[in-house]
């Protein structure tokens, strides 16, 4: 077992391992709580395994075991039973008064919660920890440092099938590094399962939500779920553009060198490319504003900007 994060929530301690048991195994999450002569016991526990995922109530007493449903996502599964339940769970398993108190409180302030590096962390918010958890459960961590040119040669992708073994591509969208967890686990299902059939809709993934909660955490931004579409590449995104805010014939404001997906968008949708070429600056490539401001007609309608900027990889500023 591999304890990967520990943390307080609402009182309660938590804490996250990677278990392996016969042929299977995965996360769980450990709820624990002070008993009744004060040690630490464990109250709850959540085995989100690969194979007949389940929960513990009183693990260590009564040992009462539920199923939790593998056929959706029994990690948010586990996570919904303890935010939502978490209170009459502990009380069923006979946990001391405090500790279900705790559990069924609203809001939480200055919840604590320590990552596995042991730095201590605060928060205002006790979902900011269940979230902080929830990733860990997730995300396995990688060492890029693992990588092997050999195997990665192996693949068949064209990065690696395009130029003489001697050559190492630096191609900048090519994804030499480990799948995220939750990806490898999700396809690893699909291919498992044979689970091929029609998909469910977009939005019944809960990835708009999940978008909107990530910019409201990161960045204090809170978009209106309703306005969020979802699509599956950032190209498709400029074509969309493009025919939503202009017209044939229409100009579109590009600035190059520049990724050449913005050139084929515009010529596709047969807009017109006005292009202001940007300009060496101290070091780095700058805008050329007075040229901008010339080029732009009547017709200009859309303003396609990159940042970071491909080629170049400047990150602009706000100003």
């Amino acid at each position: 077992m591999e304890t990967v994060w520990s943390g307080i929530w609402r009182g309660l301690a938590l804490r996250i391992e990677r278990r392996r048991v016969g042929d299977g195994g995965g996360p769980t999450l450990r709820v624990l709580a002070p008993g009744a002569e004060g040690a630490l016991r464990e109250w709850l526990r959540f085995d989100a395994f690969e194979r007949e995922p389940h929960w513990h109530l009183d693990p260590t007493g009564i040992d009462e075991t539920r199923p939790l449903d593998e056929r959706l996502d029994p990690i948010a599964e586990a996570f919904d039973l303890l935010s939502r339940e978490g209170a009459s769970l502990l009380e069923r398993a006979g946990a001391p008064e405090d500790c279900v108190h705790g559990a069924a409180r609203t809001s939480d302030d200055g919840a604590a919660r320590t990552s596995d590096d042991g730095a201590a962390r605060t928060s205002d918010d006790g979902a900011a920890v269940l979230r902080e958890a929830e990733r860990a459960m997730r995300h396995r961590p990688a060492n890029l440092d693992e990588l092997d040119p050999v195997r990665l040669r192996s693949r068949r992708s064209e990065k690696w099938h395009t130029y003489p073994a001697d050559v190492l591509p630096a191609w900048v969208a090519e994804m030499d590094f480990p799948i995220a967890a939750a990806i490898q686990d999700e396809l690893r299902r699909f291919v498992d399962r044979a689970d091929v059939g029609y998909p469910l809709g977009l939005r019944q993934t809960g990835l708009p939500d999940a978008f909107c909660e990530r910019m409201s955490e990161r960045f204090g931004w809170a978009p209106d779920v309703r306005r969020v579409e979802v699509l599956s590449e950032v190209v498709q995104g400029m074509y969309v553009a493009l025919e939503a805010y202009s017209e044939p014939g229409d100009g579109v404001v590009v600035q190059t060198p520049i990724y050449p997906p913005f050139l084929g968008s515009v010529r596709d949708t047969k807009r017109e490319l006005v292009e202001n070429r940007m300009r060496p600056g101290d070091g780095r490539l700058e805008f050329d504003l007075d040229a901008l401001e010339a080029a732009i007609t009547p017709r200009c309608r859309v303003f396609l900007f990159c940042n970071p900027h491909n080629p170049s990889g400047r990150v602009h500023s706000r100003e």
